[in-house]
């Protein structure tokens, strides 16, 4: 059974690292036009109607899922036992 745990995490490890650049293109890019949306609206617009709140959380949650991913891929390290009960 531990066999079987261990090929299933280094399969998902592998499947993982090697999207692990498309993912993290997509969060930077998405994170840095959020980051210049929110700039944008929080000193250039004035007024109620400014999609500041909407740019924030969403640069914010992608850069939590970017972290998220890489947390992921250091629980699924081959030859890592740091999340694993001893």
């Amino acid at each position: 059974m531990m066999i079987i745990r261990k090929v299933a995490m280094m399969g998902g490890f592998t499947v993982l690292v090697f999207l692990r650049p498309v993912f993290n293109l997509f969060c930077r890019v998405g994170s840095y036009i959020c980051l210049l949306g929110f700039l944008f609206c929080l000193f250039i617009m004035r007024g109620g109607e400014s999609p500041v709140l909407p740019f924030f959380f969403s640069g914010l949650g992608l850069t939590a899922f970017m972290w998220l991913y890489d947390s992921v891929l250091g629980w699924l390290l081959p030859g890592s036992d740091i999340y694993t009960e001893k």
